[in-house]
Order: structure tokens, then C-alpha cells, then sequence
């Protein structure tokens, strides 16, 4: 059985594209809270109404770090980072399309070079119908792995804010 934020981690929410992301949280926090809406931003907003003077704030981004496709080659989709991530820590990823199509993201050649100064590459040489994903202006997701423990939670696009 997938646990809640492992669910939420594998729900496809890059930046600016976070209507599934958003649907899914407000649908996991219904149970808990008085009230849930949605701001014209596409924010969730839910309250529970309680007793005394305290507030409890609760905030966390629901996006995940993404790859705008900028060109497509037979091999490779061009593809600049929406986020904030550098591209030193994204070579050997996983991009996964709004269909769930996942592949492999790279930095560097097979003999260690740049492969674009200021890009990345999606490898789609191998993918069925891979003329679906040579389009620009269309974006992937990068997925995290996810690390789970009875205490914590570890991959990137993760974090939560707490205040009083």
C-alpha cells in the first residue's frame, strides 16, 4: 500500500502545472480540516477552526521542480529547469511526462562532457511513439526518489513550514 505522501510524490505537479497536485492534496486534507479552498493562484487553503488564541500555520509548496522541452532532437529533448534546482544535481533523474511516460535526464555525454551549456537533455531515443514528446513548449516533472522512514521523509519537492 502506497503511504499518503508517496502518493503525492508520484502525482504529477511540475511548476505552473499543479491542478493534479492540487486536487489530490485538498482531496488527503478533507478529512482532517473545516474548510478547503482554492485561491485564484491555484493555492490550497485549508482551515480547522479551534479553540483559544493560537494559530497554527501550515505551508508547503505543492510543485515540483520541472524541465520546460525548448528543442527536440532524434535523442535528446533540449530542456531548461522551472525551479529551483541546479543542473549539477539533476544528470542521471527521471522526467515523467502528464502521462505518466518516464525518462532518463542528463547533463553530460557518455564521456563526460556538457551536453548543452545551459540545458539538459530528456533521452526519448528509445521511447515508443517518441514523436509525441519532440514538442516544445510542453513539461516534465522531475521525479524524486523517495526515501521513507518511521521518522522522516527524504527526496526533493518535499518541505513543510510551520508557524504559530
Amino acid at each position: 500500500m502506497k503511504s499518503k505522501i508517496a502518493e503525492l510524490f508520484a502525482t504529477y505537479g511540475p511548476c505552473g502545472r499543479e491542478t493534479a497536485i492540487a486536487e489530490l492534496i485538498c482531496e488527503k486534507v478533507m478529512p482532517y480540516v473545516d474548510k478547503v479552498t482554492t485561491d485564484l493562484l491555484g493555492n490550497v487553503i485549508a482551515v480547522k477552526n479551534g479553540i483559544g488564541e493560537k494559530n497554527i500555520l501550515i505551508s508547503c509548496p505543492m510543485d515540483r521542480p520541472g524541465l520546460a522541452i525548448l528543442e527536440a532532437g532524434e535523442k535528446y529533448l533540449r530542456s531548461d529547469l522551472v525551479g529551483s534546482l541546479l543542473f549539477e544535481n539533476i544528470h542521471l533523474q527521471t522526467a515523467m511526462f502528464s502521462d505518466g511516460a518516464e525518462f532518463t535526464v542528463y547533463d553530460l555525454d557518455k564521456d563526460g562532457n556538457k551536453l548543452f551549456e545551459t540545458s539538459v537533455g530528456i533521452d526519448v531515443e528509445n521511447a515508443p511513439n517518441k514523436e509525441k514528446y519532440q514538442k516544445t513548449a510542453q513539461f516534465a516533472m522531475l521525479k524524486s526518489e523517495l526515501k521513507e522512514t518511521d521518522d522522516s521523509v527524504q527526496g526533493f519537492g518535499v518541505g513543510v513550514i510551520a508557524c504559530c
